[in-house]
This record gives C-alpha cells, structure tokens and sequence, in this order.
C-alpha cells in the first residue's frame, strides 16, 4: 500500500470511526429496551407455566381429582392465556 493510499485509509477510518460511535451510543438505550421487554415477557411465560402446574398439584392433592395429561395440560393453557389476555 502507497503512503498516499494509507493516509486516505486511515482518515475514512477516522471518519466512519465517528459515525460507528453514534450509532452505537444511539442504539444502546433501544436494545436495552427491547431486552428488558423480551425479558419481561419470558419471566411471565414461566410463571404461567409454574402457576398452572402448582394449581393443578393443588387441585389433585386436596381435592382428590383424576385427571389425565390432557386435563393437565389444558389447565396449564388456560392459565397461560389468561395471564396474556
């Protein structure tokens, strides 16, 4: 590489250095937004699940109900869509 081709190199490299900063200081509060959000979405999600398991344990121990995989599981979803909604 010539020294006029380097000098070029280096002052476009200064130039978009300045711009790369920018914009990363610009997106810095939008990414930490949407992962809070995504967050905050996943721990309800988990929640739903814990909630739904735990009300079905209940339902079974103290109530003595039978119930099948599929009357678990509809449980779990019901609950899951009522957090959503």
């Amino acid at each position: 590489m010539t020294p006029v081709r380097s000098s070029v190199v280096l002052r476009m490299c200064d130039k978009i250095g300045c711009v790369m900063k920018s914009t990363y200081s610009s997106n810095v509060p939008e990414n930490v937004a949407a992962g809070m959000a995504m967050g905050t979405v996943i721990v309800l999600l988990f929640c739903g699940y814990s909630l739904g398991i735990s009300y079905d344990a209940k339902l079974i121990l103290e109530k003595g109900y039978t119930c099948t995989g599929a009357q678990v599981m509809n449980v779990i979803f019901v609950v899951l869509i009522g957090l959503l909604v």
